[in-house]
C-alpha cells in the first residue's frame, strides 16, 4: 500500500510539473486589462477548464498530504523547519494565493501572480522524498558542501578577474562616443563606430560566465588581439576549474 500511493504521489508530481509546462504556452496566456478601459469577459476555453480542474485537483492531493503528516507529527516546530516540509509548503501555496487574489484587472496584478507560480516549479523536488536515488545524491551534496563552497568561491574570483581584464583590454581599441554614449570601436579594420559589448566590468561578467563555464554561446566575442588572448587564457581556466 505504501509502493502504491509512493508511485500515486509520484504520478501527482509529474502531471502537475507538465501543467506548469503548459500553463507557459502563448495560448493559455492572460492578456491584462487596463485600468480605464471596458472589461472585456473572456470565456476559458475547454483546455483552459482542463488546466485548471487538474491543477486543483492535484493541489489537493498534496494539501492532504502535508496537513495529514502535519497532525500526526510528534513536533509540529521540528515539520516545518524539514527542508522537504517546506518545499511541500511553498508548492501548494501558490495555487491557494491565486485563487484569492484572483487575476484581477491591472497588470501590475497579473505580474504578481506569475512570480507567485514561479514557485510551483518547487514541486519537481518532491519527487526525492519517493526516491531512494535522489536521497543519495541530495546526502552527498550535503557532506560535499565544503568542497562545493570552495568552487563556487573560485569561479566567483575568476568570474571577476577575467571580466575585468576583458574590458581593459578592449578598452585599447575603444573610444567613447557622445553621440551614442557609449564606447565603441576605433581602429579596427571594419569595425569603426560599432559599439563594444564590453562597456563595462558589468557588462562583461556574462561573458565572463559563459567562458569560463565553457559554454562559449559567442555572442559577445572580443575583437582585440589583447582581448582574444585573455579569452584563451580565460577559456583555459574555465577547464582547470571545472
Amino acid at each position: 500500500a505504501a509502493k502504491c500511493l509512493a508511485t500515486f504521489f509520484v504520478l501527482l508530481i509529474c502531471i502537475s510539473c507538465v501543467l506548469v509546462c503548459v500553463e507557459s504556452m502563448p495560448a493559455f496566456q492572460k492578456v491584462p486589462q487596463v485600468r480605464g478601459e471596458p472589461q472585456v469577459r473572456v470565456d476559458p476555453t475547454a483546455g483552459e477548464r482542463f488546466l485548471t480542474v487538474t491543477e486543483g485537483l492535484c493541489v489537493i492531493f498534496f494539501t492532504i498530504d502535508l496537513v495529514v503528516r502535519g497532525l500526526t507529527t510528534p513536533k509540529l516546530r521540528s515539520f516545518f523547519k524539514s527542508f522537504m516540509n517546506l518545499i511541500d509548503l511553498l508548492a501548494v501555496a501558490p495555487w491557494y494565493i491565486e485563487l484569492m487574489v484572483g487575476a484581477g484587472d491591472g497588470g501590475v496584478q497579473l505580474q504578481f501572480l506569475r512570480v507567485v507560480r514561479i514557485f510551483r516549479v518547487l514541486r519537481v523536488f518532491k519527487v526525492a522524498k519517493y526516491s531512494d536515488s535522489l536521497q543519495v545524491v541530495g546526502t552527498a551534496l550535503v557532506k560535499s558542501k565544503d568542497a562545493l563552497l570552495l568552487l563556487g568561491m573560485l569561479l566567483v574570483i575568476f568570474v571577476l578577474l577575467f571580466a575585468s581584464a576583458i574590458y581593459l583590454a578592449e578598452q585599447a581599441h575603444c573610444t567613447y562616443s557622445q553621440k551614442d554614449a557609449a564606447w565603441v570601436y576605433k581602429g579596427l579594420s571594419g569595425l569603426d563606430g560599432v559599439k563594444t559589448p564590453f562597456q563595462s566590468i558589468f557588462s562583461s561578467l556574462w561573458w565572463a560566465i559563459v567562458t569560463l563555464s565553457t559554454v562559449g554561446y559567442g555572442d559577445d566575442v572580443p575583437e582585440g588581439t589583447a582581448g582574444k588572448v585573455v579569452g584563451m587564457v580565460c577559456m583555459i581556466m574555465g577547464v582547470y576549474a571545472l
